[in-house]
């Protein structure tokens, strides 16, 4: 599976941790890794969290990844997150 910019996309994706239950290292190690887009779901690879988070998408939501048209990459200068809101992206 390819990004927009037909880069390959990691094949263990998951759903963003919870941030509430993260320490400020780990949210650092989160906001410093590659996020994508999934029909408005964000996801990260699990192995560049350390697998702070195991919740594929398919597990939480019934949805399987490649019956997803496009699969973003999103731009770290695009990565959000408050403590209020979670991780998100602009």
């Amino acid at each position: 599976m390819l990004d927009q910019f037909d880069r390959p996309i990691p094949d263990d994706l998951v759903l963003m941790p919870n941030i509430e239950h993260l320490t400020k290292e780990e949210i650092k190690l989160v906001d410093e890794a590659d996020w994508y887009d999934a029909d408005g779901y964000l996801l990260v690879s699990a192995e560049a969290i350390n697998h702070l988070s195991e919740d594929t998408l398919e597990d939480a939501t019934g949805i399987k990844l490649e019956n997803i048209e496009e699969i973003f990459h999103v731009a770290t200068c695009l990565h959000r997150w408050n403590y209020d809101w979670g991780f998100y992206h602009a």
